[in-house]
């Protein structure tokens, strides 16, 4: 089977109620709080450390019975500058999409997750990055993710 690396659209970030730990890099977070800035329809969003998928997404994905990665509650909110362009726009439901695979082996992994790292520590462009396999590929842009970079994971 074939894998790649997903760079989803970043359409926000952490909002004020998360919880996380800092030591770890990424920070290892125990409730999600994400705040939209713009939202690009896709069904997939990356808000470091964590993902989102619409609910239809989280559907698909356990109807495929598709390897470690587990659904949990995500605190939706908005940023001003969303209120301000989008005034009336609904957002859909969000998950939270919670991997714990290994990249190259499941259907959902994260290259090189929670390293604990100093801060003189570089961190590769490539690390910390969602793989997915070719049946997660093909389920998410079935469902629409326009706004993502994906090149082939090189193990």
């Amino acid at each position: 089977m074939k894998y790649f690396y997903i760079k989803p659209e970043v359409a926000g970030g952490i909002g004020p109620s998360i919880v996380m730990d800092r030591s770890f890099h990424p920070p290892n977070v125990s409730k999600l709080d994400f705040e939209f800035e713009t939202w690009p329809h896709d069904a997939l969003i990356e808000g470091f450390p964590s993902w989102i998928v619409t609910l239809p997404a989280m559907e698909k994905i356990e109807g495929a019975r598709l390897s470690s990665v587990r659904f949990k509650e995500v605190k939706i909110t908005t940023s001003e500058q969303f209120q301000d362009i989008y005034r009336n726009r609904r957002l859909p439901r969000f998950v939270w999409m919670d991997v714990k695979g290994r990249p190259g082996r499941d259907d959902f992994g994260i290259n090189e997750s929670f390293k604990i790292t100093g801060s003189e520590q570089p961190i590769d462009a490539r690390r910390f990055t969602l793989v997915i396999s070719e049946r997660a590929l093909a389920i998410l842009r079935d469902l629409g993710i326009a706004n993502a970079t994906i090149y082939k994971f090189d193990q």
